[in-house]
């Protein structure tokens, strides 16, 4: 599973800090987040204090330590909790929007969702359950369903994906460099989009076996 990790984070990671404008879309927890900290980095001192401590430590409990919150997606669900929604960034209500509950538990729910796929890939139970525990916690207040969740992710990671995919090919295209034809590029998009959704080592290794075809500098053995 060792050899699995470079490749699986970096795709997962890829899809999070996509720049998305529309506001339908899966949430940039990336450019999210940053509204949300300080000089040196970390959220800034007002949000963390006007959020209760039980909705601190619920949400910290997510990276496994309830007293710290500072990663992208804690960050994101700490910004729509009581007393913090309140005193948001304009520029994050845009993002998050706040009279749209709704949607944004959709993106809230996305995001925890995408996160789980990757833990329970990388077998890390612990994590994974804490990630289940707060997705059950979103549905929990009624806005969307976990069937709801899930499909949100899942036409999101699809359109993601091709986005990705047909943006390489352009650039490709314009270094004047070999491009795949029309069935490769649809090949690629379907593995892509198969391992983000169901990460496991099978739809890992057609992804890589997909990427080989065209590349045959790779090899399909490191993955054993």
């Amino acid at each position: 599973m060792n050899k699995l990790l470079p490749l699986t984070v970096f795709l997962f990671v890829l899809l999070a800090t996509q720049a998305f404008g529309q506001t339908d879309t899966m949430l940039d927890l990336i450019s999210y987040s940053n509204h949300f900290l300080n000089s040196v980095g970390s959220v800034s001192r007002n949000y963390r204090v006007a959020a209760s401590s039980e909705d601190v430590a619920r949400i910290g409990a997510l990276g496994g330590n309830s007293d710290v919150i500072d990663t992208p997606l804690e960050i994101a669900l700490l910004s729509i909790a009581d007393g913090v929604i309140e005193i948001r960034p304009p520029e994050a209500n845009v993002m998050l929007p706040a009279n749209n509950p709704r949607l944004a538990d959709l993106k809230l729910g996305a995001a925890v969702l995408q996160e789980l796929q990757l833990l329970r890939f990388l077998g890390d139970t612990a994590a994974a359950g804490r990630h289940e525990a707060m997705l059950q916690f979103i549905t929990g207040r009624g806005n969307v369903t976990r069937a709801e969740v899930e499909a949100f992710y899942r036409n999101g990671v699809r359109a993601l994906v091709s986005d990705m995919v047909d943006e390489q090919f352009v650039r490709l295209k314009n270094e004047k460099l070999i491009v795949p034809n029309a069935n490769a590029l649809s090949n690629i998009k379907n593995a892509l989009t198969e391992f983000m959704l169901a990460p496991s080592v099978t739809t890992y290794k057609n992804l890589l076996l997909t990427y080989n075809r065209g590349n045959a500098k790779v090899s399909v053995m490191e993955i054993r």
